[in-house]
């Protein structure tokens, strides 16, 4: 079935007319979200959040050994993880300047050494997803995947990390049996917390 579309913007009242889709020039469909541009997935209850409850200090570097925030997905798991967001605050003078951003692997079993922190539907009061959120765990041939930035060391009063929240746009995808974490090249101050947030998707 071919679908067409008119090109260039279009006004239309309200009512039961039919009103055309709208193309670009380059063969695309245009359209707009209703609301923000994660409200329908969290709406039917497909994003989560997962977050440092207390303060953490992160493990060096690609340490096996690995402590600040872990986003796990388990091998049986139906669905894949789409990460959308990574969230970031340095409450304490850092020892170091460092690298910062996300690593990950794939374990292909259970991590060992876990130790849970907390996990939520991004709907208040939903169901909590397959995706499993760890403050410490054994992990699994580490590589990294994105850097975000560098922390450094003046007081956290005068110079943080900004922005504190990175929009991936589902631009790493865990699926069943891989994991990702927060990744420094140096330990981090104790005062740290970290986020993440996903999209479950049906495999």
């Amino acid at each position: 079935m071919l679908a067409s579309s008119n090109t260039g913007p279009g006004t239309y009242g309200d009512g039961n007319q039919q009103s055309p889709l709208r193309g670009a020039r380059l063969g695309d469909l245009v359209t707009s979200d209703l609301r923000g541009r994660y409200a329908e997935a969290t709406r039917t209850k497909l994003r989560m959040v997962g977050a440092n409850q207390a303060a953490v200090t992160t493990s060096a570097g690609l340490a096996t050994t690995n402590t600040g925030l872990i986003l796990f997905n388990p091998v049986g798991s139906t669905v894949n993880l789409e990460v959308d967001k990574v969230g970031a605050a340095f409450t304490v003078v850092q020892a170091a300047v460092s690298a910062f951003g996300i690593q990950g692997g794939f374990a292909g079993a259970a991590l060992a050494g876990v130790t849970v922190d907390g996990q939520y539907n991004a709907l208040v009061n939903g169901p909590v997803g397959q995706g499993l959120i760890y403050k410490a765990a054994t992990t699994v041939a580490p590589v990294i995947k994105k850097i975000l930035g560098a922390v450094n060391t003046g007081a956290a009063t005068v110079n943080g990390l900004v922005p504190g929240v990175w929009d991936l746009e589902g631009s790493i995808i865990v699926p069943p049996g891989g994991w990702i974490s927060i990744y420094q090249s140096s330990v981090s101050g104790g005062g740290s917390f970290f986020s993440f947030e996903w999209a479950e998707v049906q495999i």
